[in-house]
């Protein structure tokens, strides 16, 4: 993929159940530095470059839907799905958002 990752940059590394049980399971993985992790998202488009034998995998293995995803934490998941509530149940429009209070700033009104 164009980087060197040694297992001190992982933090943790673990597969999670898949929602539908005919596709294997996605593979969830923390580093412990940002730096790293910013290198692995530029080079991700080349993730399903990747020879098989060099993951351990056997030659006639296919990765070629192999992908890599930066997703939100739980927490900031939960802090997206608060704001879009908010802009569907207030009607609240982005574009004024220099003129207006920031979404977070509302929610934190509302949730006094």
């Amino acid at each position: 993929m164009g980087v060197d990752i040694t297992s001190q940059d992982i933090d943790i590394a673990h597969r999670v159940p898949s929602r539908n049980p005919a596709y294997h399971k996605p593979i969830i993985c923390k580093f412990t530095r940002r730096c790293m992790k910013e290198q692995i998202m530029i080079h991700r488009q080349d993730a399903s470059k990747i020879e098989p034998t060099v993951l351990g995998l056997p030659s006639d293995a296919s990765i070629l839907n192999a992908r890599v995803y930066d997703h939100l934490t739980p927490k900031v998941q939960k802090l997206l799905m608060e704001a879009k509530k908010f802009q569907q149940q207030y009607a609240y429009n982005s574009a004024g958002l220099r003129t207006q209070p920031s979404i977070c700033e509302k929610l934190k009104i509302h949730a006094q």
